[in-house]
């Protein structure tokens, strides 16, 4: 039309709401969106030759210095006649369960009714499901913790947001994240759309590559929303796995090699009370350390010796520290473990935390006499078909798909992964095949003995040989 040069830009600043809990940042949100209009307003002038005026400043978006836990979306961004659709884009805060400070605690009671474990960053899709499921042609999409979408926090937070008949149509795996901000640290992090349930297009991006697909599951695969929930005991007929011991004793009856060597050198009679002592790292890498280990007889012994006496004292100092009442009970028995599981039969260790880099997960028999520490999971009188059957990359593939993470790296839980396994032994015969793989397997260790379990496991340099166990 002849009158197209006297178009003016239909965006208005106060079409963009926000929600800052921090005032110096909502005032630079206000800034940066008068700024961008005016960038906007040169660039429609290029195009179009003629500008809508910036000054005198007069629209500011609907910029709310609040906590938006606190605020009625659907209040504050109110959807009209005039209104076709509203976006709700975010980069929700990040705090962990063991992170949050007491205001962030009672926001998260606020949402979910009850204390949680639940991710922080969960609070905002809570609260945005709750948005679409009452407001029409509306969509959401927020970065987030990459945690949201793995291990416990599925069963948190995924099973509530489904049950509003929403429904992920796009979302890009984690990826590693840093911005401008202040002492800021890169995350692993994913970015995650919501809408209604509905017929179109959903895509999944993973390393810049994006795939069109059916259904978007919570792990973020292709798949239908089956959500794996905790189970105290195995799905199949697996032994028993459980957590290792848990001393709570700020590493006081904890000795490294250096320590255990000139102590017991020293008094050679304090070795019956030291016993090995492994962890994951530990147990990867081939470090040795000891941990003292004894009754009420033995530590009115050792308590007679200065460097047995200062760790004991240096125990029970920090369990009365602790915030645990518990812990702080237990201050009374400095020269015990807390949490005390051991039975002493040979074990399996299986470490919490594995590299992402690997194609099979590191685990392995210790001693009787071994104490294994925890978070790390321990199975005891486990038959070597045991060892088989978590060394195989079909549970390596599991523990990637409904497992946690830590960043990147895999994080195993037994009542998560462990548990939830499904496998069927069909006959002795099999379980008899999986034996003869274990003790292969371990015989194949043995020819590397000068490496640690972390450089056999390393994709880069794994044996051949140790590669082609099957």
């Amino acid at each position: 039309p002849d009158d197209w040069r006297m178009s003016v830009s239909g965006i208005s600043l106060n079409q963009f709401y926000g929600i800052e809990k921090s005032n110096y940042a909502a005032e630079t949100t206000k800034l940066s969106l008068w700024l961008a209009e005016h960038q906007m307003n040169l660039k429609f002038k290029e195009i179009f030759g003629l500008i809508k005026p910036t000054l005198p400043l007069q629209e500011t978006g609907k910029i709310l210095c609040a906590n938006s836990i606190d605020i009625e979306w659907e209040k504050f961004c109110t959807k009209d006649k005039t209104t076709s659709f509203i976006y709700l884009v975010g980069n929700p805060p990040f705090k962990g369960f063991s992170e949050r400070n007491e205001d962030q605690q009672k926001d998260v009671i606020k949402i979910f009714k009850k204390p949680t474990k639940a991710d922080y960053v969960s609070l905002w899709f809570l609260k945005g499901s709750d948005f679409l499921k009452n407001i029409l042609d509306s969509e959401l999409s927020f970065v987030s913790t990459n945690s949201l979408n793995q291990g416990e926090q599925i069963e948190l937070v995924w099973e509530k947001i489904f049950k509003k008949n929403i429904e992920i149509f796009f979302a890009h795996k984690s990826i590693i994240w840093k911005n401008n901000a202040r002492d800021n640290a890169g995350v692993t992090v994913s970015i995650i759309g919501l809408r209604k349930v509905n017929e179109l297009k959903k895509f999944l991006f993973v390393n810049n590559y994006r795939k069109e697909v059916n259904s978007i599951n919570p792990y973020l695969f292709e798949g239908k929303n089956i959500i794996i929930k905790k189970k105290r005991k195995p799905i199949s007929n697996l032994p028993i796995m459980c957590l290792g011991d848990m001393a709570k004793d700020g590493s006081a009856l904890v000795l490294n090699q250096k320590e255990y060597n000139e102590i017991t050198l020293k008094y050679p009679l304090s070795k019956k009370y030291l016993k090995k002592f492994v962890g994951g790292i530990d147990f990867l890498r081939g470090v040795k350390r000891w941990c003292i280990w004894t009754d009420e007889n033995g530590y009115q012994e050792l308590n007679k010796i200065k460097f047995f006496n200062l760790r004991f004292k240096a125990v029970e100092q920090n369990r009365l520290n602790s915030r645990k009442q518990g812990t702080q009970k237990h201050s009374k028995l400095p020269y015990k473990f807390v949490e005390i599981r051991k039975k002493f039969t040979e074990a399996l260790i299986v470490p919490t935390t594995s590299s992402e880099r690997r194609k099979y997960l590191p685990i392995g028999y210790v001693d009787k006499e071994t104490i294994i520490t925890a978070p790390n999971q321990v199975i005891y009188e486990a038959e070597p078909y045991v060892l088989s059957v978590l060394s195989s990359r079909m549970h390596f593939l599991w523990l990637e798909t409904v497992g946690g993470k830590l960043t990147s790296r895999l994080r195993y839980s037994s009542e998560i992964v462990y548990n939830n396994f499904p496998i069927i032994f069909s006959s002795v015969e099999t379980k008899n095949k999986l034996n003869e793989l274990a003790f292969s397997l371990i015989d194949e260790r043995e020819k590397y003995s000068e490496k640690t379990i972390s450089e056999l496991y390393d994709p880069k340099i794994m044996p051949h040989n140790l590669l082609d166990i099957r």
